[in-house]
């Protein structure tokens, strides 16, 4: 079988399509970024904004660990804030004027967003865990709630220090429930995570939500939903637990970037942090039916 490859631009996207007869292009926004990563859409999205770049193999790395350093200015160059000193900043003295971070370890300073260890080291190398990143974000973005009045999730008490910036990223549905329903707010995160971070907080809005999204069929086929109709597997359906009777809704795979528009028929799902089970056929127009389970996006496009 001959295999041809081609590269394209398409926007600000380099992408690389390895065609074979009969085969569907896969597409690569990065060497290492293509479909199927979890992080797809989110990483393609920061791209066209340039607000991140790869590196000069044209790889991203987005497993690869993120330092205080490049998380400032992964959130600054997003949330497109000037660097432009009002005054005078004393760097750390691990922050050299001429390093590519000065500017912002030195914005971040004025602003009020990082103060150093206790020895006055900034420690630009060390990496971030996912309450220090959002701390940097919703500091700099300025909108979190100056009291929680309960525990935002089980493994975040309402007295932590970090339980503002976390009750804001949780009504942005900006982060990944494990089934525990804890989030684990200590993790160490990647490139792949600030950039899927980032994109939720600037891309929510009041019509959409992220979440992980599944599917149902087989045995429910043909049984009543919870408005009386009889569930299809077979059509353009879904259930939501909040979502009226008939609503419509945009779905997309942060995974691929493909969308599928389904109804809202049905009640679910019953598990934390999954938002909308599809009816299989809507399901497998946006993903392969064996995954089960995907990384989505849903905007409601009108409701009755």
């Amino acid at each position: 079988m001959k295999v041809s490859t081609t590269v394209k631009i398409i926007g600000a996207s380099l992408i690389f399509a390895s065609l074979t007869s009969g085969a569907q292009a896969e597409r690569f926004i990065f060497s290492d970024v293509a479909e199927g990563h979890k992080n797809f859409v989110a990483i393609e999205w920061l791209r066209n904004n340039n607000v991140v770049s790869g590196y000069l193999d044209g790889s991203f790395k987005p497993e690869k660990e993120v330092n205080r350093a490049e998380a400032l200015k992964m959130v600054f160059r997003c949330l497109e804030i000037e660097t432009d000193l009002e005054g005078e900043v004393e760097s750390f003295p691990d922050v050299p004027e001429e390093s590519w971070f000065s500017e912002y370890v030195k914005k971040a300073q004025e602003m009020g967003i990082v103060s150093g260890y206790e020895d006055g080291y900034f420690r630009p190398e060390n990496t971030v865990n996912l309450a220090e990143t959002l701390k940097i974000t919703f500091e700099t973005f300025g909108t979190y709630p100056e009291t929680v009045e309960e525990n935002p999730f089980n493994d975040v008490p309402m007295d932590s220090w970090f339980a503002p910036y976390v009750q804001a990223a949780k009504e942005k549905t900006a982060l990944w429930i494990n089934l525990d329903g804890n989030i684990h707010p200590e993790n160490h995160l990647t490139r792949g995570d600030i950039a899927d971070l980032i994109y939720k907080i600037k891309t929510k809005n009041s019509g959409n939500a992220f979440g992980k999204i599944t599917y149902y069929g087989g045995g429910f086929n043909g049984r009543g939903t919870a408005f009386g109709e009889i569930f299809d597997e077979n059509e353009m359906t879904a259930a939501h637990l909040t979502l009226p009777h008939n609503s419509m809704v945009k779905v997309t795979n942060l995974e691929n970037g493909k969308e599928v528009t389904v109804r809202i028929n049905d009640r679910g799902p019953h598990t934390e942090g999954r938002v909308l089970d599809l009816a299989k056929a809507a399901f497998e127009k946006i993903a392969h039916p064996g995954e089960g389970l995907i990384y989505g996006k849903y905007e409601i496009l009108s409701t009755p």
